[in-house]
């Protein structure tokens, strides 16, 4: 660490409009829990660039993660009022109303993003989340819709509209939405855990079979092509090199995230193909045991509740 942030200090001190620099050095004293040092860096970093959206939004959604809310909203206030054009800045602050409660607020901020934003698929999943938890299903339905016409590759889109049509009773529109999640975002685990559950519920042991190959498949030869993160780099020597250290310890983080993701979803879909082969083993008929139906849809919910956790990125 001692190493890095010896990097980082002559990078700013080399050039103090370097923004990249300041924002990693913050995340990165964060991350190690040196939150006062991260303010500090935070604050020096927007002293030099007061219009760098991402500076704003990572102080405010550390603020956030603090606990303090009422600081989080003001800093997000001065994201969006200094860059207007950073759509992650709108997204994680309806995110954060949207946690706390202020649905209404969420929506308008969310709709706000999208009007004032260059186009940014995570912004239309929001506000669909949002106008769903509002009660308003058929708009939230048109928003994931037109949401799905300009991100055709973004999983979450197809997963959220899929379970309000299963909500509805439609299960043969749901079943599509979440087959052409698996194929245009074959990255995005829960929307192979959607499908396998509809399958599983109803006892489609071939289509859930091949679900779970798919993604056996798909995400282990994912794992095997990652780089391994275990391997130590060395800090950056250079003030150009900064960027490429600042992203790639970045990539790696995401990629150790998303690599246990799928690998838990894999263990799921075989606990669904394992449950629904017993039933009719035991000729119960279609369906899953209550209590597993409960669970799996409890991690499905919670996998939507995670879309609103703060600094995710989803798009």
């Amino acid at each position: 660490h001692s190493q890095a942030r010896d990097c980082f200090r002559e990078s700013v001190d080399a050039d103090s409009q370097h923004l990249h620099a300041w924002q990693s050095w913050a995340v990165a004293e964060k991350q190690l829990g040196n939150v006062e040092l991260a303010r500090i860096l935070f604050r020096q970093g927007l002293k030099h660039g007061p219009f760098h959206g991402a500076l704003w939004q990572g102080y405010a959604v550390m603020e956030m993660q603090q606990g303090s809310v009422e600081i989080a909203r003001t800093l997000f206030a001065e994201a969006v009022r200094r860059a207007p054009l950073h759509a992650q800045s709108y997204q994680a602050w309806a995110c954060l109303e949207a946690r706390l409660g202020q649905l209404h607020r969420a929506r308008a901020l969310a709709w706000q993003g999208i009007k004032k934003a260059p186009p940014h698929a995570a912004l239309w999943t929001v506000a669909g989340l949002v106008e769903d938890r509002l009660g308003d299903v058929e708009r939230a339905k048109r928003v994931l819709e037109e949401g799905i016409q300009r991100f055709p590759f973004h999983g979450a889109l197809y997963k959220v509209l899929g379970e309000i049509e299963l909500r509805q009773g439609h299960t043969a529109a749901a079943r599509l939405l979440f087959e052409r999640g698996v194929e245009e975002d074959p990255h995005y685990a829960p929307v192979y855990h959607a499908a396998a559950l509809l399958e599983a519920k109803l006892g489609n042991l071939e289509n859930l079979s091949n679900l779970h190959q798919r993604a056996k498949a798909h995400f282990q030869a994912t794992a095997t092509s990652s780089p391994s993160t275990s391997t130590s780099k060395r800090a950056p020597s250079d003030l150009n090199e900064v960027d490429s250290f600042r992203l790639s310890n970045k990539k790696d983080a995401v990629v150790d995230e998303r690599e246990r993701e799928k690998q838990d979803i894999i263990e799921r879909i075989m606990q669904l193909e394992l449950a629904a082969r017993e039933s009719r083993r035991q000729g119960r008929g279609v369906g899953l045991p209550e209590h597993l139906t409960l669970q799996h849809q409890q991690f499905s919910s919670d996998s939507d509740s995670f879309i609103l956790e703060l600094g995710q990125p989803l798009g």
